[in-house]
């Protein structure tokens, strides 16, 4: 949260050298915004306007992040909280069962089809690895030489 709050408002930051240099006005960050218009017939918008929130975030960044832990205190669980490692063979887990339950929704899909029933694959958000029902297997290499790197299974040449 802080390092993303620092960001914010070092790009909130505005830039005097105009006023300085020149006698010329306060430079104040701008962002693109782009909107999608209903009307008749659908268009894009394209506008550029100040960045407030990354201004809020330079002039206020203290009291934004104090702010901010205390929403973080009040919405954090201890005792139920993950450490990082548990979250990560959580997480991998969930992602080797996903990977299982799609390769069987794939695997009765191509059944459904070598049957002759009209059904297709879902769109691009199943694994191709489940679609093309690929495992991806790493293996060290047997004979591990000075010329390969650890975990990496080619020889690496100079």
């Amino acid at each position: 949260m802080r390092e993303q709050i620092e960001a914010l408002a070092q790009r909130g930051t505005p830039s005097v050298s105009r006023l300085v240099e020149l006698d010329g006005p306060v430079d104040f960050q701008t962002q693109s915004l782009t909107s999608e218009v209903h009307a008749e017939r659908r268009s894009l918008a394209f506008t550029e306007t100040a960045d407030a929130l990354a201004l809020i975030a330079w002039l206020h960044r203290d009291a934004l992040i104090a702010a901010l832990d205390r929403e973080i205190s009040t919405e954090a669980d201890d005792k139920a909280a993950l450490t990082h490692e548990a979250r990560q063979k959580a997480e991998a887990e969930v992602q080797g069962d996903l990977l299982a339950v799609e390769r069987d929704e794939c695997a009765l899909v191509w059944t459904a089809q070598a049957q002759g029933l009209p059904i297709e694959h879902r769109g691009g958000d199943i694994s191709p690895l489940a679609l093309l029902g690929l495992r991806l297997i790493t293996a060290p290499r047997p004979d591990a030489s000075p010329e390969t790197s650890p975990g990496l299974s080619w020889l690496l040449r100079r």
